[in-house]
């Protein structure tokens, strides 16, 4: 992060990186983050498209991830967040794990599958890129099964003499769903019907994350468009807190 000149009569138009956008004329909504954070440590949210949401999440890893520590003066100590720093979620202590589903495709159920494999084995493998310095024990990617290397993530987080602990933000869940039922594919509509609704990797995926992280999670955001089968989806994930 380079500490640049601030551009408040400059609109920021199409990006959605804090650390960019707040240099420029950017409306202040750090001030929701403490207000968040009564609610719980684990969170989703729905908002329409061009609503903010990928920018509220690029603003929470900036405010969380301990990586930007150094740098909290300069991208928050003039916004509102500062005013209300909260000892149940400090800011810049976690290891950050960000996972954006809205590039996630495949024609078939089988291409899905493997892409979606392949996604959260590569957000694992930036993960250990920016963070393997903090961990004593090396997290191991398996290639053909995502869960077992969250699993490895997981433990190799819990041992770490670091003792931070997780957070993990979720983009776009729903983006796949709403995909697959815009172009009428027949074949993933049939496979969502046979499961109440929702892709059973996403399940999946959140049960993994509930169980893998016992003691390790200390924070979760998910935000979506609609609230298509939202219930069946974080089912696996059933300790989270809507606040819509």
């Amino acid at each position: 992060i380079k500490e640049g000149v601030l551009h408040p009569n400059k609109f920021l138009y199409g990006s959605s990186d804090f650390a960019q956008v707040s240099k420029c004329l950017y409306f202040d909504r750090t001030g929701y983050i403490p207000l968040m954070e009564k609610y719980g440590p684990y969170l989703r949210a729905l908002r329409p498209r061009r609503f903010g949401k990928s920018l509220f999440l690029s603003t929470l890893e900036y405010y969380y991830d301990v990586t930007y520590k150094p740098y909290f003066q300069h991208l928050f100590g003039h916004l509102d967040v500062s005013k209300y720093i909260s000892d149940r979620s400090p800011p810049n202590s976690f290891l950050v794990l960000v996972f954006d589903f809205s590039g996630i495709g495949g024609g078939t159920v089988s291409s899905f599958e493997t892409s979606l494999n392949n996604y959260i084995n590569d957000t694992i493998t930036k993960f250990i890129s920016k963070y393997e310095h903090l961990l004593n024990i090396p997290i191991k990617v398996n290639v053909t099964d995502c869960f077992s290397s969250y699993q490895s993530l997981c433990n190799s987080v819990s041992l770490s003499s670091f003792r931070s602990k997780l957070y993990v933000l979720v983009d776009e869940y729903d983006t796949s769903v709403n995909q697959f039922l815009k172009e009428g594919n027949e074949e993933m509509i049939n496979h969502l019907k046979k499961n109440e609704g929702v892709l059973p990797l996403f399940r999946q995926l959140f049960t993994n994350i509930k169980k893998g992280s016992n003691g390790v999670l200390g924070g979760l955001f998910v935000t979506g468009v609609t609230p298509l089968a939202l219930n069946e989806f974080t089912s696996g994930f059933n300790i989270a807190q809507d606040i819509t």
